[in-house]
């Protein structure tokens, strides 16, 4: 993220190039306020956005700075956004995306895809009798799966982004009942939204 200000110009936010957590942003006409936690700036949501809610709960978000809360802005990759007094957040130009890359003919895909998942484990081993892994069959299962030392969920009573867990209370009663039975750590991915 780079904040860039100039006398007698507005200040510029920029997000950065590669896929980060977003930054969210609002404002009460005279500062501009910004957190990674959307739940920071609770204060200045106006209420709900009917079209970003519908959204959500179809699982079909949308790359834009609108959020479920209207007075709440979301800046993510490559995005700008401006402050004078008022918020312009703004979009870039869609990238230019390239194609794969070729594939030698030895190339050991699974392997090291495997390798990683070995490295990954053996950084911080587990006990088997106490992880279990909750996986959903998407991907993004398997790629998580490799982050057994990721921070856990929040306490009780913090404030939740919608965006980062739309299952969160499921999710929550899940885990409460597998530390019921001694499970102490849980490797798990987020489906992916279409």
């Amino acid at each position: 993220m780079l904040v860039e200000w100039t006398p007698d110009e507005p200040v510029q936010v920029t997000a950065g190039p590669c896929r980060t957590t977003p930054l969210y942003l609002a404002t009460d006409g005279t500062a501009l306020h910004g957190s990674w936690e959307m739940g920071d700036l609770s204060s200045f949501a106006g209420g709900l956005n009917a079209r970003e809610v519908t959204r959500l709960l179809l699982y079909r978000p949308r790359y834009s700075t609108n959020t479920v809360f209207t007075g709440i802005h979301r800046l993510s990759e490559r995005a700008t956004a401006h402050f004078g007094g008022a918020l312009f957040p703004r979009y870039p130009e869609p990238a230019l995306h390239s194609g794969p890359r070729d594939l030698a003919d030895d190339a050991d895909v699974l392997g090291a895809f495997v390798q990683a998942l070995d490295d990954a484990w053996d950084t911080r081993p587990l006990e088997t009798v106490t992880t279990a892994a909750y996986l959903t069959g998407g991907f993004d299962s398997g790629v998580l799966a490799t982050r057994p030392a990721a921070p856990r969920l929040h306490p009780r009573q913090r404030r939740v982004s919608p965006y980062d867990e739309p299952l969160y209370r499921p999710f929550q009663r899940l885990t409460e009942g597998l530390a019921a039975f001694g499970v102490r750590a849980v490797v798990t991915g987020r489906a992916p939204t279409r």
